[in-house]
């Protein structure tokens, strides 16, 4: 349709330049399922749009029918034509007029002298405005509150000048039936009624309700704003996150090389693997927060409520930052009211995490001075109570408008604090989103540049039922480190297509006297599962020719009783109880931890 109206070139020539593009009043007709041809007038807008580079990578067609407003408009010239008969004592009959004007589907009116007294408002005029009364009454003592804004001027003056006013889309801020100024969009044609002597007897309105339209087009415009602005942030992100991602992985790589090397002294060697746990372990926490924010994002974050010793916790994350801090010259110190229980039922990894990036962010961005962490305990009811930790430094602080990016993901303070401090942009609105996932917020209760902040957490927290000694943690702990070795003789097969990782484990699980076998996909997983004589497999989930899961299913159908660990890449909460209803006994993360392994194993076999 657009190349036969002759818009090909229109197109071409925007997608070409970037310039927009306008057509109005385009005749167009449009055949329907019957066979029949339909016509319409459409206005067209062509906007191209930009990818963040600012090259043009598509065109936003905005098409507006204008069928009605066409008619409308007709209308109007028509009714003006009518108007100006009957108020010249024209040979028509007065009754018909005083129809065509009532049912008209354009808003009429009609004001007489320079008061603007209204003698005529139809039917869909007192719709437009709510129901005020009209007739024998001022302009300006029904509309109060557009005296002196440019519609009412325009009245005025068509009636001082006689100069006819059109107006398209003009903004008229009215008082709704609910008594609230609501902005309202008009197509006008107002135009000056003389009477037989030439005298200026009053002014013919004829009004057609466009605020739909327009709001139409101003959302369009504002989405297109947008989705541009959230490309431009998401690339300054993606930028941010490939240099927070390769600068630990240039440091794993580099170090990984350098321990090729024979002739090495031993402490370099420990440093060397030292550095690589730690940017490995830098790695790990970024791609987590990654993922942890788009579960809170689509609402898949799942809460583990524990019993948690909270000044543990605390003293902990204190004892985290210790040596930073130390190594800064600034203080770290925490006051927790006596009102603060000790025990509270709570997710500790969650609060955990949230309380590790605010202070990390604090520790951070404070060169002198120190970081305070105040707690206190506000009472909701006997079983519950609110959390509020409060964390003050006096670091470089924020301006107001860094302030009101802070909790938005992808975004930092601005792109300056990436560059002196690093960081992906994702701690602080992933700990706000906990916050609230815990019946909380993260507020910015005070900052300024070169002063400091002050952050608050709160959260909600049920008081635990039955307050455990210190004594009762001892069997608890002793249970999952008494029995070391006792996996000396198990068979265990590793199933996985990655050989590095079959060999990690594999070293693992030797160790600790176990005997390995080795699988590379879940067809040869359950060829080996039935053959031999396993105590326990550990599977991948994502899988040549079979996957983890079908390997799983079908050696469970063959009557394999024995414990099948999932061990996946895949952290997601419902990837867990996937592997669960398939027929694992427990699930794995990767990246390997040593120690969660062996738990886990002992566990099961135990």
């Amino acid at each position: 349709a657009m190349v036969e109206q002759g818009l090909d070139f229109e197109l071409s020539h925007v997608f070409q330049t970037g310039e927009t593009y306008t057509a109005k009043e385009i005749n167009f007709e449009v055949k329907s399922k019957e066979g029949d041809y339909q016509k319409f007038v459409m206005d067209f807008v062509f906007d191209a749009i930009l990818d963040p580079g600012g090259k043009i990578e598509g065109i936003l067609l905005s098409a507006t029918d204008m069928t009605e407003v066409i008619a409308a408009r007709d209308a109007q010239i028509q009714a003006r034509q009518l108007v100006e008969a009957y108020l010249g004592e024209l040979s028509f009959e007065k009754s018909k007029f005083e129809a065509l004007i009532e049912h008209s589907s354009s808003a009429i009116g009609f004001m007489r002298g320079a008061d603007l007294v209204f003698e005529i408002a139809n039917k869909k005029w007192i719709e437009l405005v709510d129901s005020r009364e009209h007739i024998g009454r001022k302009y300006a003592e029904i509309y109060p509150e557009l005296v002196g804004s440019e519609r009412y001027n325009s009245l005025v003056n068509i009636f001082k000048t006689g100069e006819t006013f059109i107006a398209n889309e003009m903004k008229v801020s009215v008082v709704n039936s609910h008594g609230i100024l609501e902005d309202m969009y008009f197509d006008y044609l107002n135009v000056r009624i003389d009477d037989a002597e030439g005298k200026p007897y009053g002014v013919y309105c004829n009004a057609n309700d466009v605020t739909d339209k327009v709001r139409a087009r101003l959302e369009l415009e504002k989405a297109k704003q947008d989705a541009e602005k959230a490309n431009s942030t998401k690339s300054t992100f993606l930028a941010n996150m490939s240099h927070e991602i390769r600068t630990p992985l240039g440091a794993i790589i580099g170090y990984a090389d350098l321990l090729r090397e024979t002739a090495l002294p031993e402490f370099e060697k420990k440093h060397f693997v030292e550095t690589i746990l730690r940017n490995g372990k830098a790695l790990t926490r970024i791609i987590d927060d990654i993922l942890d924010l788009a579960k809170v994002e689509s609402g898949k974050m799942e809460l583990e409520y524990l019993e948690v010793n909270f000044e543990e916790l605390i003293s902990d994350v204190i004892d985290l930052f210790r040596e930073r801090t130390g190594s800064k010259g600034i203080s770290l110190q925490a006051k927790i009211n006596p009102d603060v229980p000790k025990r509270l039922m709570t997710d500790p990894t969650r609060l955990r995490q949230i309380i590790l990036n605010i202070v990390g962010n604090a520790v951070k961005f404070t060169e002198v001075g120190g970081i305070t962490i105040e707690v206190i305990a506000k009472k909701i009811s006997a079983t519950e109570n609110f959390i509020e930790i409060l964390v003050k430094d006096t670091g470089v602080g924020l301006s107001f408008d860094q302030a009101q990016n802070l909790f938005k993901p992808f975004t930092q303070a601005d792109n300056s604090t990436t560059r002196k401090f690093g960081g992906t942009g994702l701690g602080l609105a992933l700990s706000k989103r906990l916050a609230n996932a815990l019946g909380g917020d993260i507020q910015i209760i005070r900052s300024a540049v070169d002063q400091g902040c002050d952050i608050l957490i709160t959260f909600k927290v049920h008081l635990s039922q039955k307050i455990k000694k210190d004594e009762d943690f001892v069997p608890e702990i002793f249970e999952e480190t008494k029995n070391t070795r006792t996996l000396e003789g198990f068979k265990i097969l590793i199933v996985d297509d990655s050989e590095d990782n079959q060999m990690l484990a594999q070293l693992i699980l030797q160790r600790h006297g176990c005997l390995v076998d080795t699988a590379s996909n879940g067809r040869e997983a359950f060829r080996k599962g039935i053959e031999g004589n396993y105590d326990l497999i550990l599977m991948d989930i994502q899988m040549p020719i079979m996957d983890g899961y079908e390997a799983t299913r079908a050696l469970r159908d063959s009557g394999f009783n024995r414990p099948i660990i999932a061990l996946t890449a895949h952290a997601m909460a419902e990837e867990r109880a996937r592997s669960l209803a398939w027929g694992c006994n427990g699930h794995l993360t990767k990246p390997l931890d040593q120690q969660e392994l062996i738990k886990v194993i002992l566990k099961n076999l135990l």
